[in-house]
């Protein structure tokens, strides 16, 4: 999967000459920083903001729902 992405990243670069695409370096510098452990109620509290802002997104694209409209998609009464 990285591959392919790598690849047509490459091939982007060359359509619009930036890069000739025969090397590729890589910058792996490594700084020391502190890093905090994850906690249960951490972890809870991202899972918990990115389906709110998913679910926004799409509220969003579907446009606002009533209540009613929810329950019927959700559950349909004809099936």
């Amino acid at each position: 999967m990285i591959k392919l992405r790598h690849v047509r990243i490459v091939a982007l670069a060359q359509e619009h000459g930036l890069v000739q695409g025969r090397k590729m370096r890589v910058d792996t510098t490594v700084v020391r920083t502190n890093v905090h452990s994850s906690t249960d109620s951490g972890l809870l509290n991202d899972g918990a903001r990115v389906l709110t802002r998913i679910m926004k997104a799409i509220e969003q694209e579907a446009g606002d729902q009533t209540a009613e409209g929810r329950r019927d998609l959700l559950c349909p009464s004809d099936v």
